[in-house]
């Protein structure tokens, strides 16, 4: 079965595949230790399920001649899974084999041959539940679908532990790409396009570069440098900040962003943000265009947010500077930019890459306009998470180093911890000047020192 491509799969196979040496070293890879009730066999049958239940895993991709396709293949019993026997090693040791087994999965999904998922178990033995590795390339899993995975299988062990099946209770991924890309192509959508081909984009925030682009055969190092908020300031801004002002974390956090940039460039910022892609709404009930009447209808049923796939979709806010206004004022004024503009701009990736590709394309990226910076993508801002009986265990995170010669955005992650909020932003040597980003570093730490006293 061929489905359309979501804005983020079109991305990646036109963006970033070129210019990887190894396309497949974004895979997404997770290690869990099952609980004591769970076996290899429980085990084996719920990977069955869940390959069978998430479409989405069984995407294959192929490059034609006029671009790249996606097809489903249908459900099967070659599910793409090893089952490692671990009985003889030392159980000091069982831990770090199932490390390395895991890197090694991840190595084996291949957007190539067509094998974008794999799965393995790692048997210690009858007397100790097996381990779990998840290997899921990003073209078909986003960070979302991870959690989802986790959250089914759980569930898949459970009913198979009573003889049952699990199926999944969630819109098919190819009937959310077909909608997506409806909904990219609709009127609504077009609608949108002179939003962003007309913005001021010239006036705008541009963040300043060594040079215009790689050399065809450089290295690239992203540096990381960390803001870490201790606990009880990183408190007072995920929860009482939010409430005194009416705005969400990531809107709180957004203003710290825009505000450390733009105190420094004296312009409004275009900024990339990441939406989930599964809460998209559209139109208006009251058949008029007045923010204050219009009553927005969500595209997709409930059950897309138990569908795995690379649902997760870049959009674009742009926000303003700051000016002389107190923080409170400004924090709102974010707040009130953000929501102005429907699914927090999700129409600019969007019409970018499944509805008017080459327009958007020769009105902002050829003339080297768009967003300046990527918020949270691969972060999160909220630390709630439910409790799993699935324990995750921590991989070796990967080298900083690759040959990507992507754009040249600042990306900044910022995530609520218990031991405090951490801000992440992550730069190209090559590219940015590592003072400027100390600046916005140390801009963004005060910014965010200033919001925490809002309401004293």
């Amino acid at each position: 079965m061929e489905v359309p491509l979501t804005s983020e799969q079109a991305w990646f196979l036109d963006v970033i595949h070129p210019e990887l040496w190894n396309p497949n070293l974004w895979t997404l890879t997770r290690l869990y230790k099952m609980p004591d009730e769970v076996d290899c066999p429980m085990l084996e049958g719920a990977i069955r399920d869940i390959w069978n239940a998430h479409s989405s895993l069984r995407a294959q991709f192929e490059r034609r001649h006029d671009g790249w396709h996606q097809r489903i293949v249908d459900r099967s019993d070659a599910v793409p899974f090893r089952s490692f026997d671990a009985s003889t090693i030392p159980r000091d040791q069982l831990r770090t084999v199932a490390t390395q087994i895991a890197a090694e999965v991840g190595r084996m999904v291949d957007v190539d041959s067509g094998t974008l998922a794999r799965f393995a178990i790692v048997d210690p033995g009858a007397d100790e539940s097996p381990y779990l590795v998840v290997a899921a390339h990003h073209l078909v899993a986003d960070g979302i679908s991870l959690s989802l995975l986790e959250r089914d299988f759980e569930a898949a062990c459970k009913l198979r532990s009573s003889g049952k099946h699990f199926t999944a209770n969630a819109v098919p991924f190819e009937e959310y790409a077909n909608r997506i890309q409806e909904f990219s192509r609709s009127d609504e959508l077009e609608g949108e396009l002179n939003h962003w081909v007309n913005l001021p984009w010239e006036d705008l925030t541009r963040i300043p570069t060594r040079f215009p682009s790689y050399h065809t055969d450089s290295v690239r190092q992203v540096c990381s440098q960390d803001i870490d908020i201790p606990a009880d300031t990183a408190t007072r801004l995920a929860y009482e900040i939010p409430k005194i002002l009416e705005v969400t974390e990531q809107e709180l956090l957004l203003a710290a962003v825009a505000d450390s940039v733009t105190s420094l460039t004296g312009r409004d910022l275009c900024i990339k943000i990441v939406h989930n892609g599964r809460a998209i709404t559209y139109g208006s009930a009251s058949g008029d265009n007045d923010p204050e009447t219009a009553v927005r209808r969500h595209l997709m049923p409930p059950r897309v947010f138990n569908t795995v796939g690379w649902l997760a979709t870049c959009g674009a806010v742009v926000l303003p500077r700051r000016g002389e206004c107190d923080a409170a004022t400004y924090i709102q004024q974010v707040r009130d930019a953000i929501r102005c503009i429907p699914n927090s701009g999700i129409s600019f990736g969007l019409l970018r890459w499944a509805g008017h590709p080459d327009r958007m394309r020769r009105h902002i990226d050829e003339k080297g306009w768009g967003p300046q910076v990527h918020f949270n993508y691969f972060g999160q801002a909220s630390k709630k998470r439910n409790n799993r009986a699935l324990q995750r265990l921590q991989l070796p995170s990967a080298e900083a180093y690759s040959t990507h010669t992507g754009t040249p955005e600042l990306n900044v992650r910022a995530q609520f911890r218990d031991e405090g909020l951490r801000v992440s932003w992550l730069y190209d040597r090559h590219l940015h000047e590592k003072s400027m980003v100390d600046t916005f570093m140390s801009r963004c730490r005060d910014a965010l020192s200033e919001y925490s006293a809002v309401g004293r």
